[in-house]
């Protein structure tokens, strides 16, 4: 199949969390569905559902539970995140970790081989780049 490349540009990038808020550019670029944020995290042994590219995989799935939340897990890696139960693999940084109601609770970040132990940028932490991001829209 042919590849189509569209272009965005970063308009927010933290390094802290390796987050980055993108805007598509020009007009030949498709509509996309968008993820609703959920009103607070999931509980430890909730289940979630993870979608990412592992190994660029197109849109692969796989469900488990949340395991743990870690707060300042190392130097590099401050704030909170959210232990998964399901392995992830290279390729599912950026992905989405969703509820049970199909609303996003954090992104894909970095993962440790205990093993492919996956931890994911947590809800409150998006909430509040999107936050400073729409101020200053304003």
């Amino acid at each position: 199949e042919p590849s189509v490349i569209y272009l965005a540009k970063a308009v927010y990038y933290n390094a802290d969390t390796d987050l980055a808020l993108v805007q598509t550019v020009g007009k030949a670029t498709p509509g996309h569905d968008v993820a609703q944020l959920a009103k607070e995290s999931p509980a430890i042994g909730e289940k979630i559902h993870i979608v990412g590219m592992p190994s660029g995989l197109y849109y692969s799935y796989i469900d488990g539970t949340v395991a743990a939340y870690r707060t300042d897990l190392f130097e590099d890696k401050t704030g909170t995140y959210m232990q998964v139960s399901a392995p992830i693999y290279f390729g599912n940084s950026g992905g989405g970790v969703f509820d049970e109601d199909g609303n996003l609770v954090g992104i894909a970040s970095f993962m440790m081989k205990a093993p492919s132990t996956g931890f994911f940028v947590h809800l409150n932490t998006i909430r509040k780049m999107l936050d400073v991001q729409l101020e200053e829209l304003k």
